[in-house]
């Protein structure tokens, strides 16, 4: 079951817009049959490899073809200028070193985690609404002079946008974020590098060389940003890139690829490690194992922890694969006529997802993901689209 929920994360991983989360609420609704032919330690593997696996693979589409879903959306960016330099499969190279990172950290820290993880629970849960405020207020404050007052407007609109998007329940909630964070991370940087008339150059398919100071640090920091969403509803990894990129002292592009392949994973493993320690599930897979194994315990944990170790090297591997495999097609072809086509693409994907509601979002989005570049102000000021419904929420004024 272990390799094929590999598979599954292979194909929610590649194609963009699918979720494990979609396949775990399939799940859900048909629990009952899958009992008939399964037993449930076995769907919980299933979901499991699909989960860790998925974490590997799905910064592949962000970086070749710039559709981001919200664990990955800060990573377009970036990823997009691996591309530009013909290092893109150093960029895949990077999140995958920090999925194995955070992975190792796991497993030799556990008896660590399972002792501070709840009380890090109780202790901070009740201030999440400043916590967030105050990642906010860095974010802008590290600009200077009236870039904080545009860092400001966009905050203040992806934000807007995010409220209307989750008070006004008009798209379906597994792909509600899926027009918006292609609209403000994928189109809109499709659009820049097509105006500014820049090519893709040969990509490198030397091996790569991962710097160790900033694997580690980066391994590190994805480790202790994925530790505090893990445990706190309302913070995704998005917001925990954000923190990491943020907070640190050194603002290194591939030490943020490591702590966000790492962020992405181990997100995936503290969600499952949470129902464990704390009894909360923290993401649609969480739920899906919680349904099937009603008795969660130390058993249950380590079995789960042994699956994701094994789903963190498939995925690893498969997706060192296909980064090879796209870097190859992507130096035979055209790069502006690949935009257009991509474009095309996500917009043909968004109409069918989400319809015309789910197209309005996307335009607007796109109009508010182009105004970073053209302001000169960091692009993470979009978070905001998640981080300032979340405030509202804890602040109690949603």
């Amino acid at each position: 079951m272990a390799m094929i929920g590999v598979l599954g994360g292979t194909f929610t991983g590649l194609i963009p817009g699918v979720h494990p989360n979609t396949v775990a609420a399939v799940m859900l609704a048909s629990t009952s049959s899958l009992l008939l032919f399964f037993t449930p330690h076995a769907i919980a593997v299933f979901v499991t490899s699909m989960a860790i696996s998925n974490t590997f693979l799905n910064f592949i589409p962000s970086v070749f073809i710039g559709a981001p879903e919200g664990e990955t959306a800060l990573s377009v960016l970036p990823g997009h200028r691996f591309l530009l330099k013909g290092q893109a499969q150093e960029a895949v190279c990077l999140t995958v070193a920090g999925g194995l990172g955070v992975i190792m950290l796991s497993v030799v820290l556990f008896p660590l985690v399972s002792v501070v993880l709840p009380i890090l629970y109780m202790g901070i849960k009740s201030y999440m609404a400043w916590l967030l405020l105050a990642i906010a207020g860095v974010m802008i404050l590290l600009d200077e002079g009236m870039k904080r007052v545009y860092g400001l407007i966009v905050f203040g609109l992806s934000g807007i946008l995010g409220v209307m998007t989750m008070e006004t329940p008009l798209l379906p909630d597994q792909s509600m974020l899926f027009p918006i964070f292609t609209g403000l991370f994928g189109i809109s940087t499709l659009i820049i590098s097509i105006g500014s008339g820049i090519s893709v150059p040969r990509q490198s398919q030397a091996p790569v060389r991962l710097p160790v100071k900033e694997t580690v640090m980066g391994s590190v920091k994805g480790f202790f940003s994925g530790m505090l969403m893990g445990v706190l509803p309302g913070i995704g990894a998005a917001q925990a890139g954000v923190l990491a990129h943020e907070l640190s002292m050194r603002k290194s592009i591939r030490e943020f690829m490591v702590s966000l392949g790492g962020i992405n994973t181990v997100a995936a493993l503290f969600s499952l490690m949470a129902l464990y320690l704390i009894s909360r599930p923290r993401s649609g897979a969480a739920v899906a194992v919680q349904e099937v194994l009603v008795n969660f315990g130390y058993g249950e944990m380590l079995l789960l922890m042994a699956t994701a170790l094994f789903s963190a090297g498939a995925g690893a591997f498969l997706t060192i694969r296909a980064g090879r495999g796209f870097a190859r097609l992507f130096q035979r072809l055209d790069y502006r006529r690949v935009s257009v086509a991509i474009i095309v693409m996500l917009v043909g994907m968004v109409a069918l997802m989400t319809g015309p509601i789910g197209m309005l979002y996307m335009v607007t989005s796109t109009s508010i993901g182009l105004l970073p570049p053209l302001f000169g102000v960091k692009r993470t000021s979009c978070m905001g689209v998640l981080m300032l419904p979340i405030m509202l929420f804890y602040f109690g004024l949603m």
